[in-house]
């Protein structure tokens, strides 16, 4: 015990110290002078991790592979000493692929890290998990990589979607389909307006009652196709259902064997994810004792349109309170003399309610955007932003406007989460199938896939969910309201709990830096095939060593800012801290008034310069007088 407090107190001083951001130097005195700035790099941009004298984590084999997402740019740097780079991402469409570099460098990718080919020569091969190789051969330099995704979504009948309803984007902003003549608007009715997107009813030529569920549902894509024709809109597509995804079982009071299959107790002498919140989307929170009111984040209610996220107990196969139990897992109190605890049993709960048997496309986004502090329909904002999304549900079928919705998220610094399904099928899940959401299965108590559990490479990481032994939780009012539910739906909170723990250690850890650890092996205890398996993705969630492992990580840098004079020679270079998702921040002392030019950019070969292939850069001025500068917020993003 005694170590483990020494190794705290380590933890405490270094992310003390780190947090701050980079400076010349630590003591930021009131009495001091300083320039001093935010850097914002936008656009899906990813950046290699070892760059030419960086000292960042290497991606230097298939097995340290760095994690990126599709429709990206991705630059890096190639020497003798760091002769290839690899990345890796998830992708269900076809894909466009280019790299423009200094040098004739091997740029190569494939589902296979032992059988790759030549950009030039690639042909998808269906969803997947995908690994890019860049080799120098005998140069160095640059490199720019663009990674787009080409392929159509795939409408079928057989998707679980709202028979009679299309979600629109307008281009230009266009919200209404007013003044719009076609025989295909004149068959729309406005449901509800939102502010990124818009549902619409179809009126067709006979009545809908007239219709079977697949000749409405049939009619409904013919519609979404003729929209898309159209170069007004955006995108149209289903207003897709999802579902819960768990099974109920026995009940079950005593037993937390998940809690000790993830090591859950050795990572709490360390962290008990104070001050974080856990947004559960969901059927809401029911007044348990094991969720006290002084954890509470006051959320919303989509499918009422209130602030009333009282969990009704609907039951669902036939047990009530899904939300309520997804909540207990994450966050049910300990030490309390009651029926259990949470994975992360200090941390801030917000209930936004927008399941009841099912939840559809729309408020599945309208709950994404609130919970991250976005403007949105309900036209009002949480009291504290979610640092994570649970939604332990999903279904069939690629939605646009949930992507679009994860990727707002994502950019604030949100690390969103999901369930893999209980089909026990080969068949993606979303919103889990999305890219840049962690997509969790489920193993029983022997750490075995469970039978019910979706899989395929789309999944991130495994987590207990249940089969014999069901996972107990909190599922009513009262105290002795206890029962066990199996399936992905509770191994999603697990994860989810066990991040709220890492980012009460590490608040600016953010999706880049999770996935990029999960992938290397530092939160997870591998099962099946060595590194990843389509069933256990990466691994079992372990607690334990994804606290500890923050011992040694750093969140990755890539952006780098230059002090100048004003005739444009260099004072001073700093290599910033990311202090937030795509957020870097900065500090300079100075001791003389006068006019100083602020240059940041990726300066990929380390040489001060951003004049290379994939280095990108913009300049302000700042005017120094007599006390501290807070500079313009200096955006950048790769066009």
């Amino acid at each position: 015990m005694k170590k483990n407090y020494l190794f705290l107190i380590f933890l405490i001083f270094f992310y003390s110290c780190s947090n701050s951001g980079s400076s010349d130097k630590n003591n930021n005195s009131e009495t001091e002078k300083y320039i001093k700035g935010i850097v914002k790099l936008s656009g899906n941009a990813f950046v290699d991790f070892d760059l030419k004298d960086s000292g960042q984590g290497l991606n230097n084999s298939s097995n340290r592979a760095q994690y990126i997402t599709p429709d990206s740019t991705l630059s890096g740097y190639v020497d003798s000493s760091d002769k290839e780079d690899w990345f890796v991402f998830y992708s269900d469409k076809e894909l466009s692929l280019s790299i423009n570099s200094e040098q004739n460098f091997d740029a190569l990718i494939g589902k296979d890290p032992l059988n790759l080919c030549s950009f030039d020569s690639f042909k998808f091969l269906g969803p997947g998990k995908y690994y890019i190789q860049v080799r120098a051969k005998n140069s160095s330099g640059n490199y720019f990589i663009k990674i787009k995704k080409t392929g159509k979504n795939r409408l079928s009948a057989d998707f679980d979607f709202v028979p009679g309803e299309v979600i629109v984007k307008f281009k230009n902003d266009s919200k209404t389909i007013l003044g719009r003549s076609t025989d295909v608007f004149d068959n729309l009715q406005l449901k509800k307006d939102y502010q990124s997107f818009s549902v619409y009813k179809i009126w067709g030529k006979k009545p809908l009652a007239l219709s079977s569920k697949t000749d409405l549902k049939e009619e409904t894509i013919n519609f979404i196709n003729q929209l898309n024709e159209n170069p007004d809109i955006e995108y149209s597509e289903p207003n897709f259902i999802r579902k819960p995804n768990y099974i109920p079982n026995d009940y079950n009071y005593y037993n937390l064997w998940n809690l000790d299959l993830i090591n859950a107790p050795d990572a709490w002498d360390i962290s008990r994810g104070g001050e974080i919140v856990v947004a559960v989307l969901d059927t809401g929170i029911v007044q348990h004792e094991e969720i006290p009111a002084s954890r509470l984040i006051k959320g919303y209610n989509f499918l009422d349109g209130d602030e009333n996220t009282l969990d009704p107990g609907v039951a669902i196969e036939g047990i009530g309170y899904h939300g309520t139990h997804v909540a207990g897992i994450i966050g049910a109190s300990m030490d309390n003399y009651k029926g259990g605890c949470g994975v992360s049993p200090e941390v801030f709960i917000m209930p936004v309610r927008i399941v009841d048997k099912e939840v559809t496309s729309e408020n599945i986004a309208n709950g994404i955007i609130f919970a991250a502090g976005l403007p949105n329909s309900s036209e009002k904002l949480p009291s504290k932003n979610a640092d994570i999304i649970n939604m332990s549900f999903g279904g069939e079928g690629y939605s646009k406007t949930e992507k679009n919705a994860c990727d707002a998220a994502v950019e604030e610094g949100v690390i969103l989460l999901s369930a893999s399904g209980n089909e026990g099928k080969k068949i993606v899940y979303y919103p889990g199938g999305y890219s840049n959401v962690i997509c969790v299965s489920a193993v029983d108590s022997k750490k075995e896939i469970a039978s019910y559990s979706n899989y395929g490479s789309f999944v991130t990481l495994a987590a207990p969910g249940g089969d014999s032994l069901s996972i107990k939780g909190p599922v009513g009012p009262e105290p002795h309201d206890y029962a066990g539910m199996t399936g992905t739906s509770m191994a999603t909170p697990h994860v989810s709990g066990v991040i709220a723990l890492m980012k009460s250690i590490n608040k600016n850890l953010d999706s880049e830096d999770i996935f990029n650890m999960i992938s290397q092996g530092k939160m997870t205890d591998d099962l099946g095939e060595p590194v990843f398996d389509n069933k256990y993705g990466y691994g079992l969630i372990d607690a334990k060593k994804s606290v500890y492992a923050l011992n040694d990580f750093t969140s990755y840098s890539s952006v780098k800012v230059l002090l100048k004079d004003s005739s444009n020679n260099i004072i001073r270079p700093l290599s910033l801290a990311k202090i937030a998702a795509g957020t870097f921040s900065y500090m300079f002392k100075v001791s003389a008034s006068g006019s100083y030019i602020i240059e940041a950019g990726i300066d990929l070969n380390n040489d001060n310069k951003f004049n290379g292939i994939g280095e990108i850069s913009k300049t302000i001025e700042v005017v120094y007088e007599n006390s501290q500068v807070q500079a313009e917020i200096i955006d950048l993003s790769y066009p």
